[in-house]
């Protein structure tokens, strides 16, 4: 490879990941309301701002910070999807912003482009939450978390900012959404790692204050939402009469196949069924994940990633209900930070892997993931034209 070759990746890989990242922004924009927005509307639409924080929407999520944007919104520009949208796309822009300057001290540009690629395209991460207006809760639950993580990574000491960071991005992550205790967890397991104790403690009873509030407000059901189990899928009245009042084998089972949908895609809702689109998804995911965890493994570096690794098992825990592509968004994100150490291992690093070189293998990986992207423009596409003419239809 000549001097200027790597150079021209670095380009390439940066053009790829904006262009994509434009063009998903772009495809959000028509898309309308998903019927779970629709009541969302309604519920602003009959309640105060004070009554929002107090009162969970339809009866069983408690998500004050995101229904008042979507309240906010609503009295500002009338009951449509636009200004979520602009919002979504702009957390979006803003997240990918993010995760390449995560790593920028100790990964490439191509590394860093092909794993910003890898987040927008993967089928676990905005293309599950595109459909919801209210998926912003999801975009502000992820981008907290990044910025956390980066705080983590360039502050390796205890400074009283960085601290303090660390419980304000806790308490917007779980004000947006449940999946906000990931953050906390994040921020708990550094400061910890650091031995703050004082932040460590005020951190764990904030993690421990939302929990009891959204337990008062919140009741959960054992079985509350349709999922898959081994080859079918059920309804919560029939998983009640499959596993009775000790559905404890159920949860375990969502347990592994949210984690297992994370690093290979398969089972998909939780239902073991294969067919040539999920084969085909399957392979990049599970390919990826193989890159990561090998250079991982090889790296030694436990300790110092075992926060984030934490965050990927304790995702996976958090979804023992049921199981969905987009419970694992936060915990996707990990793997794909996993994934820009290994793309630069591979692309600096002299190796063999299967025969192959290694900048052979990042190559193939990254032009798998513009694979996928395409196909995330499809369904976006597809989306966004359902939505119009459900529009001109109405």
């Amino acid at each position: 490879m000549n001097a200027g070759e790597p150079e021209r990746w670095d380009v390439a890989g940066a053009v790829v990941l904006w262009l994509a990242t434009a063009t998903v922004v772009v495809l959000l924009l028509p898309l309308g309301l998903h019927p779970d927005d629709v009541g969302v509307m309604q519920f602003v639409s009959q309640h105060g701002y004070g009554d929002v924080w107090t009162t969970p929407f339809m009866r069983l999520f408690y998500r004050p910070l995101v229904v008042t944007i979507a309240k906010l919104g609503t009295d500002l520009f009338g009951p449509g999807a636009l200004p979520l949208r602009v919002l979504q796309g702009a957390l979006v822009s803003a997240i990918i912003l993010s995760f390449v300057g995560l790593l920028r001290e100790s990964a490439g540009r191509f590394a860093r482009s092909a794993g910003g690629l890898c987040l927008l395209a993967s089928p676990l991460v905005f293309v599950t939450v595109t459909p919801f207006a209210v998926g912003v809760a999801d975009t502000i639950v992820l981008l907290s978390f990044l910025i956390a993580v980066r705080l983590a990574l360039v502050q390796q000491g205890s400074e009283p900012g960085t601290l303090w960071s660390f419980i304000g991005l806790s308490i917007v992550a779980v004000l947006a959404k449940e999946s906000g205790v990931l953050v906390v967890a994040f921020c708990v397991a550094e400061s910890v790692r650091r031995r703050a104790w004082a932040a460590s403690t005020a951190l764990l009873a904030l993690g421990g204050a939302y929990l009891a509030v959204r337990s008062s407000f919140v009741h959960v059901q054992p079985y509350g939402f349709k999922t898959g189990f081994l080859l079918g899928m059920y309804g919560p009245r029939e998983l009640r009469s499959m596993f009775g009042e000790s559905p404890y084998l159920f949860y375990l089972y969502n347990v592994a196949c949210n984690l297992s949908s994370a690093l290979f895609y398969i089972p998909v809702k939780g239902q073991l069924r294969v067919s040539l689109r999920i084969a085909v998804v399957a392979v990049v995911v599970t390919a990826t994940s193989l890159v990561a965890m090998r250079q991982l493994v090889r790296s030694g570096e436990y300790r110092r990633w075992m926060p984030l690794l934490g965050v990927l098992f304790l995702n996976a825990v958090l979804g023992y209900l049921y199981v969905r592509a987009r419970i694992m968004f936060v915990g996707y994100a990990v793997i794909a930070i996993f994934f820009v150490r290994a793309m630069d291992d591979l692309w600096k690093r002299p190796q063999q892997l299967l025969g192959l070189s290694g900048r052979s293998i990042a190559v193939t990986l990254w032009l798998s993931w513009i694979g996928l992207w395409v196909a995330v423009i499809v369904r976006l596409r597809l989306q966004a034209a359902a939505a119009l003419d459900a529009t001109i239809a109405s």
